[in-house]
């Protein structure tokens, strides 16, 4: 397999991307969430991942419904923290649907507190229930163990 014409097939439809959805270096900037922003609230659902003690299967699940929500939907960079406590709630209830081994499901008022997220308990609910919806809760799920 020749990687060249990959390359340039890559290039062709990076730079239309840049054109058709103001995306990329030469766009201007937005107010929306950046790459920096969505790397932060993956780190503080790492460090409930740690806090809670659970498998990396809850954490991957919980960034990828962060991301899939983030590319169907615009959200401004106040929400991004309740957004990322939620995904990373309904990653576990995934997981616990998906395996049912999971030592404990974290309470939203817990984990609002531990994550110092603005949002309360109820908003967190309301969230994930959007995140639901959006995701169409087939899409992502946890991997079957092996």
């Amino acid at each position: 397999m020749e990687v060249h014409p990959l390359l340039g097939q890559l290039d062709s439809l990076l730079n239309a991307e840049e054109i058709i959805g103001g995306r990329g270096p030469s766009s201007p900037p937005s107010s929306g969430i950046s790459p920096g922003m969505r790397d932060g609230s993956a780190h503080v659902l790492r460090c409930l991942k740690v806090w809670y003690d659970l498998p990396s299967d809850v954490f991957h699940t919980a960034v990828a419904n962060i991301d899939t929500f983030l590319a169907k939907m615009k959200a401004q960079p106040k929400h991004l923290s309740c957004i990322a406590v939620s995904s990373f709630h309904l990653a576990c209830s995934q997981y616990q649907e998906a395996r049912g081994d999971l030592p404990v499901v974290p309470e939203p008022a817990d984990l609002v507190a531990i994550s110092q997220s603005r949002c309360s308990a109820s908003d967190l609910l309301r969230m994930e229930a959007i995140l639901a919806s959006k995701l169409d809760n087939k899409q992502q799920s946890v991997p079957p163990s092996p």
